[in-house]
């Protein structure tokens, strides 16, 4: 994982059980990936959702999540994934991704 001003980038794997009856990567696979990215991202920021938690009481909530699919991935593909904080309002924040095949083509795009 690396970590460059508000942004994180990590590789994850594509294994068997990732793959849909389409034979690709199944969509809720990539939220899950998402999930990832956000304790990473804020981890990596100094505020851990377990410090979020205990120390400030917040419980961080997803409101919305927004998919635009631009390729598909399959199984052996290897996958990159871009995190950053876009936006941060009041009591809530934007986090932005990008999902890149090994070909560093731009496969999903989350916003």
């Amino acid at each position: 994982m690396r970590y460059q001003e508000n942004k994180v980038t990590f590789e994850q794997e594509i294994y068997t059980f990732h793959i849909d009856f389409a034979g690709h990567v199944s969509n809720i696979v990539y939220v899950q990936w998402m999930e990832i990215g956000r304790l990473k991202l804020l981890a990596a920021a100094g505020l851990p959702v377990e410090k979020i938690i205990h120390d400030f009481g917040l419980l961080p909530t997803l409101i919305e999540t927004k998919i635009r699919y631009k390729q598909q991935l399959f199984l052996g593909d290897q996958v990159r994934v871009e995190v950053w904080l876009s936006r941060l309002k009041n009591v809530s924040a934007i986090m932005e991704f990008r999902f890149f095949n090994q070909r560093r083509e731009l496969t999903v795009n989350q916003f």
